[in-house]
């Protein structure tokens, strides 16, 4: 699906983003750098958002890292309101956990794609690491 350059994309359903206009700053190709420094920057908007949603938790590292993919992949707001968040901030790992595959859809229909990501990120939640 990608990502969304423009706040007023969100809203909008996958194929209508697509033929959404570059602003002619944006109108260019795009280098490996310039691609990272956008991954950088989404990937600390996941990572500041499990911070302040879960700031009671002693996270493991996996634990982090599984919230931080799911915050990434899902917004930091569908984090905020899930039941995930509720039952991870209530000490109920276990309950959390089941949580993850939960998030399975993508226009009303259960993605494979999506699936296999959830397992991979409560299997990460999950795990107790090395």
């Amino acid at each position: 699906m990608g990502r969304v350059l423009y706040p007023e994309q969100i809203k909008l359903k996958v194929p209508e983003r697509k033929l959404y206009p570059l602003k002619p700053e944006h109108d260019r190709e795009w280098t490996d750098a310039a691609i990272d420094l956008l991954l950088d920057a989404d990937l600390l908007t996941a990572e500041s958002g499990v911070l302040r949603l879960c700031p009671d938790s002693a996270f493991s590292q996996n634990e982090f890292d599984a919230l931080a993919s799911f915050a990434f992949n899902v917004g930091t707001g569908a984090l905020q309101a899930s039941t995930l968040r509720r039952k991870y901030n209530a000490g109920d790992v276990a309950g959390a956990a089941e949580e993850f595959v939960k998030w399975n859809k993508g226009g009303g229909r259960v993605l494979v794609g999506l699936t296999r990501r959830r397992l991979a990120e409560q299997a990460l939640f999950l795990s107790k690491g090395a």
